[in-house]
């Protein structure tokens, strides 16, 4: 079977019409598919766009930092087409340019647990921070433990990944704003 990363990627989105940051003061958002069960009701962090807001909203995932954003449409989705015991949907305040609050649909995709099936020794990457184990990948390699998993999470990567089968379905479905990368397994 095929894997696929999943990334956030429009043609018509650019940095002239539309910037997403994280405005994490408290330095939560490395928690976010971390392998950790996180509360619902505590806001960890906001996010901030600049640009269109109509544009912002068409999307039906977007992507920040391995931070995965869906909105309504594909969340439901996924939540009646895939096992999803170990994803967690979290909320969020979304603030536009002009730092005024604005409603929203979208939900932060978090990954109770990890898969660990990335191949160190064939990946390569740098290290930007040891202590909260972040990584900067260029090219990633994963293991035959990938196959357990319809949908997971990459340990240390975070990247967002499915099986060809889940690939095809969502792809059916048209959602905007998707890409898919296939993963080399070794």
């Amino acid at each position: 079977m095929k894997y696929f990363l999943v990334r956030s990627f429009n043609p018509e989105v650019s940095f002239d019409n539309l910037v997403l940051e994280i405005d994490d003061p408290n330095n939560n958002s490395w928690l976010i598919n971390y392998g950790i069960n996180l509360d619902n009701n505590k806001n960890y962090f906001n996010l901030k766009f600049y640009g269109e807001e109509n544009l912002l909203k068409e999307q039906s995932m977007l992507n920040i930092r391995n931070v995965f954003i869906f909105n309504c449409k594909l969340r439901d989705y996924i939540k009646n087409t895939i096992d999803c015991e170990n994803i967690e949907w979290l909320d969020f305040d979304l603030y536009n340019s002009n730092s005024k609050k604005v409603s929203h649909d979208f939900k932060i995709m978090n990954f109770k647990t990890t898969v660990n099936c990335l191949n160190w020794d064939s990946s390569k990457f740098d290290v930007s921070d040891e202590d909260e184990k972040r990584y900067v990948f260029y090219s990633i390699k994963v293991t035959n433990e990938i196959n357990k998993h319809s949908i997971g999470c990459i340990d240390s990567h975070k990247g967002l990944f499915v099986n060809e089968n889940i690939k095809t379905k969502i792809e059916k479905k048209e959602f905007k704003g998707l890409a898919f990368k296939e993963l080399i397994i070794e």
